[in-house]
């Protein structure tokens, strides 16, 4: 089974953009807090910074409702894959292909009110039409 589930702030905004064939892809890495020991040494890395892809109507959600510093629930699976770059080293990818996204905690304070985007075939919502 290949399950992930993070819960982390989005580290900038997300990376939007369209395939050829007109696909809405959204690219972002969250902060995610680490679990670290009390006795460990006080630079010790506090969070794992995660890559995450998201597609279509999620990658949507995702633009149109997430800045940077925004807390984000995501849910999706773990994905390696690979690419020859042009000196013909082969680089290799680990991100979570997010199937799922939610809104928790509170807004940042530098956050906007207002929506970047709209939904596909639907309109802008406001915040005070979002009944939590």
């Amino acid at each position: 089974m290949n399950l992930v589930i993070e819960k982390g702030r989005l580290t900038k905004a997300p990376e939007m953009s369209y395939t050829a064939n007109g696909k809405c892809v959204a690219t972002f890495t969250i902060a995610v807090a680490k679990i670290v020991r009390k006795d460990a040494p006080a630079d010790t890395p506090r969070a794992n910074f995660i890559r995450c892809v998201a597609w279509e109507n999620t990658a949507q959600f995702i633009g149109n409702y997430f800045d940077k510093g925004s807390e984000i629930l995501v849910t999706g699976s773990l994905e390696v894959r690979n690419y020859k770059a042009k000196d013909g080293t082969t680089h290799y990818v680990t991100e979570v292909k997010v199937s799922q996204a939610e809104f928790c905690g509170s807004k940042p304070s530098n956050s906007t009110s207002q929506p970047q985007g709209e939904f596909e075939g639907g309109s802008n919502v406001q915040d005070e039409d979002i009944p939590f």
